[in-house]
C-alpha cells in the first residue's frame, strides 16, 4: 500500500535537532518520493488544514512530526480522524540514521516535494489541543481559560474554537486539566508536550488543594480580589503553580485593573 508521507520541519520553534531534519530531509529527496512539506504543522492544522485534507490521496499516511498523541490531535483538527492507517515518527527524539532507514522502507508515490502554505505565518502556533481520548467534557478549561480559546459545540463537548486568542507560552489550562487531555505542542516536558502520560506520576501530582479550590470559582472574580488585597489569591501564585509567562500575568494584572475600575 503506498503512503502519503507528510513532514514537518518545526521551523517555528525547531523542536526537532537540525541534524534529523536534515537526515529525513536527504533522504526524501535522494529517493524521490511524494511528500508533503510544512513549515508548521501546529500552524497549517489551525488555519489551512482543507490544504492538507486535499492532498491526502491515500488512506495510508506516514507523518514526520512529533509525539504520537500530538500528531493524532492535530490531524482530528483538520478533520483528518478517520485516516485508515497512520504511522508516525518523532523527529525529537528518534536518531538521524532511524529516520533514513524508516524512509528507505517506505513504499510512496514518485513526484517530490509538495510545500503546503499557512495564510498565518506572522503568528507562532501556540494553542491547546484537545486528546479526545483523554478528555472526560469535565469543562474545567473552559472554566478556567480567561481568552476564550475554548467554547462548547453543537454536542455540547468542548472544542478549542479560537485559537490564535491563546497566549504564547501559557501553558495554565493543560495544567489544571485532571485527566491530562490538553496538550501543548511546543511545551517542554511530559505530557503536556504530546509525549506517553505517566498515568502513576500523574495521578500522583494533582494541583494543590488551595489552587483546585480556586477553580471551582469564577476566575475572574478570583483575578479581581487581588486588587482588593487577597494576597493569598494573588496572580504571582497562580504564575508560579501553573507555569503563566511573565507576559501573560502583566496583561492580566491590567486587565484586572481595568474591571475594577469600570
Amino acid at each position: 500500500m503506498q503512503k502519503t508521507i507528510l513532514y514537518c520541519n518545526c521551523s517555528q520553534a525547531n523542536l526537532t535537532p537540525e541534524p534529523t531534519r536534515q537526515a529525513a530531509m536527504d533522504t526524501l529527496a535522494a529517493a524521490g518520493v511524494r511528500y508533503l512539506f510544512t513549515d508548521d504543522l501546529c500552524g497549517l492544522c489551525t488555519d489551512a488544514g482543507s490544504d492538507l485534507v486535499n492532498n491526502l490521496a491515500d488512506d495510508s499516511l506516514l507523518v514526520l512530526a512529533c509525539f504520537e498523541r500530538t500528531v493524532r490531535a492535530l490531524l482530528n483538527r483538520a478533520g483528518l480522524s478517520e485516516v485508515k492507517t497512520l504511522e508516525t515518527v518523532n523527529l525529537r527524539t528518534a536518531e538521524p540514521q532511524a529516520i533514513a532507514e524508516i524512509l528507505k522502507l517506505t513504499d510512496a508515490r514518485s513526484g517530490g516535494r509538495i510545500t503546503l502554505p499557512r495564510s498565518n505565518t506572522g503568528w507562532q502556533p501556540w494553542y491547546p489541543l484537545i486528546d479526545e481520548a483523554r478528555c472526560t467534557n469535565c469543562r474545567q478549561c473552559l472554566n478556567f481559560c480567561l481568552f476564550g480559546v475554548y467554547a462548547l459545540g453543537a454536542s455540547k463537548h468542548v472544542s478549542v474554537t479560537r485559537p490564535t486568542h491563546c497566549k504564547t507560552g501559557c501553558p495554565a489550562c493543560a495544567r489544571v486539566c485532571p485527566s491530562a487531555a490538553i496538550i501543548f505542542p511546543k511545551y517542554t516536558t511530559a505530557p503536556i508536550n504530546g509525549d506517553a502520560v505517566d498515568e502513576q506520576a500523574w495521578k500522583s501530582t494533582p494541583p494543590p488543594d488551595n489552587l483546585q479550590q480556586r477553580l471551582t470559582g469564577n476566575v475572574m472574580q478570583m483575578l479581581r480580589n487581588r486588587t482588593a488585597g487577597d494576597r493569598g489569591r494573588s496572580l504571582e501564585t497562580l504564575k508560579d503553580e501553573l507555569d503563566i509567562p511573565d507576559s501573560v500575568i502583566e496583561g492580566l494584572k491590567n486587565q484586572t485593573n481595568r474591571s475594577a475600575k469600570d
